[in-house]
């Protein structure tokens, strides 16, 4: 399978992504229920997750590529679930002052997730073969199952509060209005997720086809980025109750361009390549608490979980839908032929994002 291909794949899922996240926003901001969605989401994943093992194992030829592009999409679809009613869950329970760090807390599970997952896939893969996989989507099932269980009990007081507090029910904020007041920050963070994703799809790739890593290796190879990830999202959003959401997201996004331009450099030094890994780590998996974190203040009161939708939607996951189609052409033979120089051309690109920066309104302090 090609690069370009595997980017196609990934451009997919983020696009499906795209296109369900503002109506899932627009369903949350109208229902107090809006809880019970997650898992939901969970289960749309895991779907797609159990199809793509049925395509690897029982089909092939065109059917096999069919099979991975409608998986891709359902995959996708689920995934723009989780993020924007997250953070506005949190945006409703903590203040100001110490939502960074619940939401900096709460985004190091996923660094958790993106820590195991590998070296799990992985595993399993080499060990049992590609049909393991489906175990994956079984344990997701069962977790939406418990997480369903627990929103369910919880469903009384809370929601009643947020909903009367918001004006979530109805609350009907113009779509214009709401995107008026986060275009900057989500023209900010398209560049930056076309940088930052656009590297990471192709990481496994780029190690062992760059920095000439066994592939059985690979995931030990990423632990190095995935214990960053953990650790950047407190710290940052520990750090953003201090000195403010933007300028954290302005040191994040220029970290972001160095730790790539320090990765395209690295070639097949492996302590150079770990070092970048790790930096990557820090910066890019930030975008929960920061960015989220931001929109919460500075979108109209009774949508944030639209204003949450838009810029993790047409932000996050738009500027991922793009990066990884950029690598792959980039790295074609017929192009620039390697990886290292298309992350170099991408670290470029990923700088427009601090153009946006100064154009985003200053947050409200309540």
């Amino acid at each position: 399978m090609s690069t370009l291909f595997i980017g196609i794949l990934a451009a997919l899922y983020n696009a499906a992504s795209v296109v369900s996240s503002p109506f899932i926003g627009r369903r949350s901001d109208y229902s107090p229920g809006y809880l019970k969605l997650i898992p939901i989401g969970l289960c749309v994943v895991a779907l797609g997750i159990f199809g793509y093992t049925v395509s690897m194992v029982l089909f092939s030829g065109n059917l096999f590529y069919f099979g991975l592009v409608l998986f891709t999409l359902i995959a996708g679809s689920g995934s723009s679930f989780y993020h924007p009613l997250a953070a506005a869950v949190l945006n409703e329970t903590w203040t100001v002052d110490k939502r960074g760090r619940a939401m900096g807390f709460n985004g190091s599970m996923g660094g958790v997730g993106t820590l195991v997952f590998p070296i799990i896939a992985v595993g399993l893969i080499v060990t049992y073969g590609v049909i393991s996989l489906s175990l994956i989507a079984i344990v997701f099932v069962l977790l939406a199952l418990v997480i369903f269980s627990i929103m369910r009990s919880l469903k009384t007081s809370q929601e009643v509060t947020t909903s009367e507090s918001t004006g979530r029910r109805g609350s009907g904020v113009a779509m214009r209005v709401v995107l008026s007041s986060v275009l900057a920050l989500t023209l900010a963070g398209f560049f930056r997720s076309m940088l930052t994703q656009g590297v990471v799809y192709f990481l496994p790739v780029y190690l062992t086809e760059v920095s000439k890593i066994n592939y059985s290796l690979v995931g030990d190879v990423l632990i190095a980025y995935s214990v960053m990830t953990i650790l950047g999202q407190p710290l940052f959003g520990s750090l953003s109750d201090r000195f403010g959401l933007k300028a954290m997201i302005g040191v994040t996004l220029v970290g972001c361009v160095g730790s790539v331009l320090l990765l395209s450099f690295s070639g097949n030094n492996f302590w150079l390549t770990e070092l970048s890994l790790a930096l990557l780590g820090l910066f890019s998996y930030t975008a929960f608490p920061l960015f989220l974190g931001l929109t919460g203040l500075i979108v109209p009161k009774g949508s944030v979980t639209l204003g949450n939708s838009i810029v993790w939607g047409f932000g996050m996951i738009g500027g991922s839908t793009l990066g990884p189609i950029i690598v792959g052409v980039l790295s074609e033979p017929s192009f620039l032929g390697s990886l290292d120089f298309a992350f170099l051309v991408l670290s470029g690109v990923g700088a427009i994002s601090l153009v946006f920066l100064p154009f985003v309104p200053k947050p409200r302090k309540i």
